[in-house]
């Protein structure tokens, strides 16, 4: 296994060479199986490695994974301590242990691969691809119902049936809209609550958005919650990106979509109060 890269058509391109070259210094397993990159991000551990823990429970020994961002390290002590490091970063957000924790997955499990590794029995299943369609070869969604299904036997679902998740008060700046207060002013207006998710623990978060018959916001992590939902929620999402991987998830959660113009509508809240409207009318709110 060689150090893989992502999305070719953004300038990342395959490193998979036309011939395999000798084997020399490294790693070497016994077994184990392939299920793409490990992220520590919230949102794109949620549509890119969650899914693909779909088959910890289907296969045995080891989980192979190159962590993401890629770090490459060199065999020898040094790339042991790497290893370390690495694994102890990628563990630690609250919500990738939670998650591990809510699949009976031990962190011994994941196999980081940062460098040649020689596997003697390796296994590559099929994996869920979000952001190139809105299709996969497998029911991914039976791991966000294992995990909400958890999260509810301990407590019911409990919130607001309208339920609008904010970006307003993330810490990193970049993520925020300068708009995005008065576009939840409109929301609020046809009954919305504000919710910021980050402000309330993974399990909480989940309930919430279980109990929502409605979720509304801008496309982006805090709407990758809809993978928690229950079949015939209805979501109104305010984009302006090309590619939306949470159609993708919404599509297997059962929630029906309606996206907006995020540009539009933050640049004139009448347009957006109008278009709330249109959807009262047709009894989509």
């Amino acid at each position: 296994m060689r150090i893989a890269q992502r999305w070719a058509a953004m300038g990342n391109k395959p490193v998979d060479p036309e011939t395999l070259p000798e084997r020399g210094a490294g790693e070497e397993l016994r077994r184990g199986t392939y299920l793409g990159h490990f992220f520590r991000h919230f949102g794109h551990f949620l549509v890119e490695t969650l899914p693909s823990l779909f088959w910890a429970d289907k296969v045995k020994g080891p989980l192979l994974f190159h962590p993401y961002p890629v770090r490459a390290a060199r065999p020898g002590h040094r790339a042991r301590e790497a290893k370390a490091a690495m694994q102890r970063a990628l563990f630690e957000p609250t919500h990738v242990r939670f998650f591990l924790d809510a699949l009976e997955i031990s962190p011994d499990r994941i196999h980081l691969v940062l460098h040649q590794t020689r596997v003697l029995k390796l296994g590559v299943v099929p994996r869920p691809a979000f952001i190139v369609g809105e299709t996969s070869a497998i029911p991914y969604e039976t791991v966000y119902r294992r995990i909400r299904d958890r999260v509810l036997q301990a407590a019911p679902a409990a919130g607001p049936e309208r339920l609008y998740l904010s970006r307003a008060r993330l810490e990193d700046t970049r993520q925020r809209v300068a708009e995005e207060p008065r576009i939840e002013a409109v929301f609020a207006e046809f009954g919305f609550a504000v919710l910021h998710p980050q402000e309330w623990p993974i399990d909480q978060q989940i309930r919430h958005v279980a109990a929502a018959r409605w979720l509304a916001g801008l496309e982006g992590s805090a709407l990758h919650l809809a993978a928690f939902t229950r079949p015939g929620t209805r979501m109104v999402m305010l984009h302006d990106r090309p590619f939306r991987p949470g159609f993708g998830i919404n599509k297997a959660a059962g929630v029906e979509t309606v996206a907006l113009n995020q540009s539009r509508m933050a640049a004139d809240p009448a347009l957006l109060r109008a278009e709330l409207a249109r959807l009262r009318d047709m009894d989509f709110l």
